[in-house]
């Protein structure tokens, strides 16, 4: 049986006046904003906690005098209002305090639309600080930089100074108890593992990358002092953190080499993985060999190519930086696995001649990936006029794309060329259906990826259907990471299903502040319970989509071993699945509340990384 990808670590001693709840609605909910982690170690002396939306107590909620939820990834919003509506039910007198860069969009929007208090722009940490330890004194807050509120808004859009900048701690989360298990939790996708924004900001605006919303933070751009950056290397490495991110961004030559310099002559063997680089300057062959020095067991640079940057790039800027680039990666594919490049773009390979270049120079030292997951319209701070609505539509389907992957192997098909939404193959392979339903789902999957690139079915919906069970269940479907636990099987009608019962009944999603979850009842007296995909145009109401979908495959909770004789009079199940964090977990009970069968699909992407050798 594999582990569970979902730590959770309860204890706490003391209750905390102070907690940060992280919500859910992400591509993977595990991730926590480098930011905040910087804001809550910006507190000392002040009980505090850190728990996700899965995890978060009532008593936690009541006893804080502060909480603190990061709307980053506009995605959260889906998360975002029902944790703001639980929080407001339990303790309706606490100080809620939202940040992030969506938040720091359009903080007057926030504070007209949901009943929060405080919603921080731009460089956070100093003012956060203030502003909680004005809260717990009982002190005026309207004039703290960077702070919005409905008792008055500081309209001072505040940079931090270098030195403060260079003071940050981005790695201590002792506060975060899950949090710390989770973060060296390895994932093929979207790394859980901490980053280090080395530098804040960008002077670019590529619409593709995240950085290009740096206006958020005000003008300029913030850089730690490479004495700073040599320091918080040295503390990752001795803790021995995994999956490190280093976000330097756009340098110029010189500041970069200097970072890698302030480590003289020291090798940082302590990482058990490769670090992670966000890097769109080209190094040069001094510079990569002093990382190569400096972190023997590994460095991955990703890029966005100097022929995709936004504006663009003066003519003789850009041709030297395709040289530079050019050499870098012939460097890298030299390296023996040492290094790594990945490639960025947002463009067809057949139109973007210098990224595929740079991927055959690196060869197996590299990969050309998609960067257009996620693109859409940056909210604007209107409360009258604002897309606030457009974008929380956009995003809230998400847990679509993963339930469809987890459950439902025909519509799991036709996702495949959207991976995991992270690294996608360029190009892209095409899906071509049979012509009835599947073709017309593909085109509207299609529609919403060259639309706002997230492919998601919003009008996904799921049915449990009885059934006949024979032989046992398989535990993975062909060509698949996704492994299926405990009494969740995978069963097709040629194999495993001999027969099917009563008619399907509707399995309504609920989307509350712990996150998705499937939930129904109904009495019969099959051997198993098929989950089947239902859609705005097909239902397994129909016999043919019912049969199509039974054919291909569909996730089954054996019941066999709760009915004592065949035949049995018919009994009533209640049937739950929680959507989390690209996993499912599905649970049967009988009309008492007592537990008959459960099991898990697990998508595969997040594991315990393996022990280390002593």
């Amino acid at each position: 049986m594999k582990e569970s990808s979902t730590p959770n670590v309860s204890h706490h001693p003391e209750p905390a006046q102070l907690l940060y709840i992280h919500p859910h609605g992400h591509l993977n909910d595990l991730i926590i904003p480098a930011g905040t982690i910087a804001c809550m170690n910006s507190i000392i002396d002040v009980p505090k906690l850190g728990r996700y939306h899965f995890e978060v107590t009532d008593q936690e909620i009541l006893d804080a005098k502060i909480i603190v939820m990061d709307l980053h990834w506009s995605c959260g919003i889906a998360g975002f209002e029902p944790l703001v509506q639980k929080i407001r039910s339990v303790n309706p007198k606490a100080n809620i305090v939202v940040g992030g860069i969506t938040a720091g969009l359009a903080p007057t929007v926030i504070l007209a639309k949901y009943p929060v208090d405080f919603v921080i722009q731009g460089d956070s940490e100093d003012s956060f600080a203030a502003l909680v330890g004005a809260l717990l004194t009982n002190k005026e807050t309207t004039d703290i930089p960077n702070v919005h509120s409905r008792q008055g808004t500081s309209r001072t859009l505040s940079r931090m100074t270098p030195a403060s900048y260079s003071g940050l701690d981005y790695l201590t989360v002792n506060w975060f108890p899950t949090y710390k298990v989770c973060r060296g939790l390895q994932s093929s996708v979207f790394s859980m593992g901490p980053h280090i924004p080395v530098i804040r900001g960008c002077k670019m605006r590529c619409p593709h990358c995240y950085g290009s919303y740096s206006s958020s933070f005000g003008k300029g751009v913030l850089a730690m002092s490479p004495s700073a950056f040599a320091d918080a290397m040295r503390k990752a490495n001795e803790e021995k953190i995994s999956n490190l991110r280093l976000v330097i961004g756009k340098p110029s030559s010189k500041a970069l080499a200097g970072y890698f310099e302030a480590l003289g002559s020291e090798k940082l063997s302590g990482f058990p993985t490769l670090v992670g680089i966000y890097l769109c300057s080209p190094p040069d062959i001094s510079t990569l060999k002093r990382m190569e020095e400096v972190l023997p067991n590994g460095v991955a640079l990703s890029l966005i190519p100097p022929t995709e940057h936004y504006p663009p790039l003066p003519a003789s800027v850009l041709a030297a930086e395709m040289e530079m680039w050019l050499q870098a990666a012939e460097y890298i594919g030299n390296s023996r696995q040492r290094m790594h490049l990945d490639i960025w773009t947002d463009m067809d390979s057949s139109i973007c001649d210098f990224q595929v270049k740079l991927k055959n120079m690196v060869g197996a030292n590299g990969q050309l990936s998609r960067s257009t997951v996620w693109h859409m319209s940056r909210i604007t701070d209107d409360p009258e006029g604002s897309n606030w609505r457009e974008v929380s539509d956009a995003v809230k389907p998400i847990w679509t794309f993963y339930a469809a992957k987890l459950l439902s192997p025909i519509l799991s098909d036709l996702l495949e060329p959207y991976q995991f939404l992270d690294n996608i193959e360029d190009p892209m392979p095409v899906v071509s259906p049979p012509p009835g339903p599947l073709k017309a789902i593909n085109q509207r999957i299609v529609e919403r990826w060259n639309e706002i690139n997230l492919a998601t079915i919003p009008d996904l919906e799921w049915w449990v259907l009885p059934v006949e069970l024979t032989g046992k269940l398989d535990r993975t479907a062909a060509d698949s990471t996704t492994a299926y636990i405990g009494d969740f099987g995978l069963g097709d009608l040629q194999t495993h299903i001999c027969s099917t019962c009563s008619p399907p009944v509707q399995m309504p999603a609920i989307v509350d502040y712990k996150g998705v979850r499937l939930r129904t009842k109904l009495k019969t007296d099959a051997t198993g319970l098929a989950l089947l995909p239902g859609l705005q145009d097909v239902s397994p109401l129909q016999e043919s989509w019912r049969e199509q979908t039974l054919k291909r495959g569909v996730p089954v909770i054996d019941l066999r071993k709760t009915n004592a004789q065949p035949g049995e009079r018919p009994r009533e199940y209640r049937i739950e699945v929680i959507l989390r964090v690209q996993s499912a977990q599905v649970t049967v009970l009988d009309e008492q509340g007592s537990v008959l069968a459960g099991g898990r699909a697990d998508l595969g992407i997040i594991r315990k990384p393996p022990r280390q050798k002593r």
